[in-house]
């Protein structure tokens, strides 16, 4: 374990068992435990929680929301969070050149993820300096669902909650030791769990090595006199550690990762990231108090997120000669500091209230071009900088009869980009029992990150000062229908941007910009069910702008059809097969592809071993360029099919 992972442990984790052995004295939350036990046969119960405050059914959610349950996913075959998200309606991974994974959600993407709010436990977890998330650094086998909304949901959650928000839900329950082993990636994680009558403590980690996987970059973009395009290892080796421990009302979580991209690469003779590091703790801590007919919550969260860019050939970019990159002067002055307080009032059996302030601070230190044979500084391409953002949000439900009716806003003020209100309507009618339809229309406030709005490599990148916040409205329109043990939803949406941030190519030279008006339309099909044997889940997603105009070059590199399936089946008490299959369309100069996954498992007594092959169909899994939307540039995976074995033990 690395040299953070070491101090974290000595600061935190030894203390909080130390103290929590003695004391014994946990208190859970019973709502947070019931949601983190559900199974797909309590699919018409309580559902998901990221929509509201309060966990409810998914048919009369007030957004669009998908959720999957890791487990379940598992016996597909899917293996990280990265595979779990790729199922989800509409949304899909892209690799980028810079080594890291961009979240395209309808139709919409950044190259770090600016657009979509990254939760952990439901507390926003990103970088302030380039909006990056920790997508390979939550230990997989400590997350107990997903849920995902897709459109803006900015009453609730304020910047980057404009194109999706993705809630990474992790169990209180796990008690277990595994390793997987394959062709060219390793995994080791741990859990454990104290718990009474009153509360809990839970611990996880896990160290990741994914030895690479051979990739093509074609027509990768500046030059600079340099090979436009070559061969690279895409590796990804990433180490985790989580607590969670819940004492008289008051809850904690902590987390802390280091992730590492493209760090296993020899030598190229092209601009190649080698080494891409992320590094992040969130700490938080909240405590609730209830009376008469009233919830409340105080909180408060501190993140610190570092990221370090080395890139071979970069100083040729400034007139020198070998590797280098980008990083910051001080990478622990990188935060993000967030305190707030939420109430929940009900004021009947119809109607109910939920208000909330919150305050953030956020900060970055100077970001500077280093010399890799030296470790010294060249020069500063980013001044360091603070911005303070803060909000207040109120949202009424009110009940009827088979209407529910959702009324909200949410009053932002950015140091740097001004106020705005942004409204929530949401009008859902219950057919019957087992139906019903939904009208949604949210915004979604997005104000510009410190390199959006600072960086200048010159035609390499230049951020803009004179950005404005970004405004995303979505208008939906679904149809729900569930009834044993099956669900099924159609979605129509329409998406419109104003004062879209996006880097421009138009002119010759890499900038941020505000490049105006976007639409995006289409229809998301999603249909689950399950039995005693069997577990189906399938969806569909068309973006009609995909692939379609060059002109709108954010359009033009997503693909305009996503299909997923998936299934498992219990041959016997001890065995199981399953298997996914994820459905890509052309887009740009990147071709379609079909990426199947295969398991099987066995369990007996405490213990399961289960084989995979993943890529199955041995087909190149492609990238468009997702990050500065050159219409010629993409990414080849060509290693073809994966074999891996997996062994866990589980304590009773």
């Amino acid at each position: 374990m690395n040299n953070c992972l070491a101090k974290f442990t000595r600061k935190l984790v030894i203390p909080l068992l130390g103290v929590l052995f003695a004391s014994q004295t946990f208190a859970a939350d019973d709502k947070v435990d019931q949601l983190l036990t559900l199974t797909l046969e309590e699919l018409l119960d309580i559902k998901i929680s990221v929509a509201t405050n309060t966990s409810q059914d998914i048919t009369t959610a007030p957004l669009i929301v998908s959720r999957y349950n890791q487990a379940d996913l598992a016996r597909m075959g899917i293996n990280s969070l990265e595979e779990m998200l790729n199922f989800v309606p509409g949304v899909l991974t892209q690799r980028t050149q810079s080594g890291n994974s961009a979240i395209v959600s309808r139709g919409v993407v950044e190259g770090f993820n600016q657009k979509v709010l990254f939760l952990l436990d439901g507390i926003p977890y990103w970088a302030p300096s380039h909006s990056s998330v920790p997508l390979h650094g939550i230990p997989f086998d400590s997350i107990d669902h997903i849920e995902v909304v897709r459109g803006p949901a900015a009453v609730f959650y304020g910047t980057n909650a404009s194109a999706a928000v993705i809630n990474v839900v992790t169990t209180t329950n796990g008690k277990n030791i595994s390793i997987q082993a394959g062709e060219d990636s390793n995994r080791l994680s741990a859990s454990m769990n104290l718990r009474d009558d009153t509360g809990y403590f839970s611990l996880s980690a896990e160290k990741n090595n994914n030895d690479g996987r051979e990739a093509n970059i074609q027509d990768i973009s500046p030059a600079l006199g340099l090979a436009t395009s070559g061969k690279f290892l895409h590796s990804i080796e990433s180490e985790s550690l989580m607590v969670k421990a819940s004492v008289d009302n008051f809850n904690l979580n902590a987390h802390l990762f280091d992730t590492t991209y493209n760090g296993r690469n020899a030598p190229v003779d092209f601009i190649l990231t080698k080494g891409l590091n992320y590094q992040g703790q969130l700490y938080h801590l909240d405590y609730k108090i209830d009376f008469a007919n009233h919830s409340m919550k105080l909180f408060t969260d501190y993140n610190q997120f570092e990221i370090r860019f080395p890139i071979s050939n970069i100083l040729v970019a400034v007139g020198g000669q070998g590797d280098g990159g980008f990083q910051f002067e001080d990478g622990d002055d990188n935060i993000r500091w967030r305190t707030g307080i939420s109430l929940d009032s009900k004021f009947s059996k119809q109607l109910s209230f939920v208000y909330g302030f919150e305050s953030e601070r956020r900060q970055i230190s100077e970001y500077q071009i280093f010399n890799a044979a030296t470790g010294a500084s060249i020069a500063p391409i980013m001044a360091s900088g603070k911005s303070r953002e803060q909000a207040f949000y109120i949202q009424s439900d009110y009940n009827h009869k088979n209407w529910r009716f959702i009324v909200g806003a949410r009053y932002v003020d950015n140091e740097d980009s001004g106020s705005h209100t942004s409204p929530q309507l949401s009008a859902i009618y219950k057919i019957d029992s087992q139906q019903s339809i939904k009208l949604l229309m949210s915004e979604g406030f997005n104000s510009p990150n410190f390199v959006q709005k600072g960086i200048n490599l010159g035609p390499g990148l230049q951020g803009n000062p004179n950005l404005k916040a970004e405004i995303i409205e979505t208008t939906d329109l679904a149809y729900s229908y569930s009834v044993n043990n099956h669900l099924f939803v159609l979605n129509l949406f329409r998406t419109e941007a104003k004062n879209l941030i996006q880097r421009d190519v138009s002119t010759g030279i890499i900038k941020f910009d505000n490049t105006g008006e976007i639409l995006r339309s289409g229809l998301e099909l999603d249909y689950q069910t399950i039995n005693k044997e069997w577990t189906f889940f399938s969806n569909l997603s068309y973006v009609h702008q995909g692939d379609k105009n060059k002109q709108d070059a954010s359009a033009f590199v997503i693909p305009r059809y996503l299909a997923s399936v998936g299934t498992s089946y219990k041959l016997s008490e001890n065995h199981g097969l399953g298997g996914s299959l994820n459905l890509v369309s052309d887009r740009a100069n990147s071709k379609g592809f079909s990426d199947l996954s295969l398991k099987y498992s066995y369990n007996k007594n405490n213990w399961q071993f289960s084989a995979r092959l993943s890529n199955a169909l041995s087909d190149d899994i492609t990238s468009a360029d997702v990050q500065n939307f050159s219409e010629s540039m993409r990414i080849n995976f060509t290693d073809g099919v994966n074999f891996s074995i997996g062994l866990s033990y589980s304590f009773k």
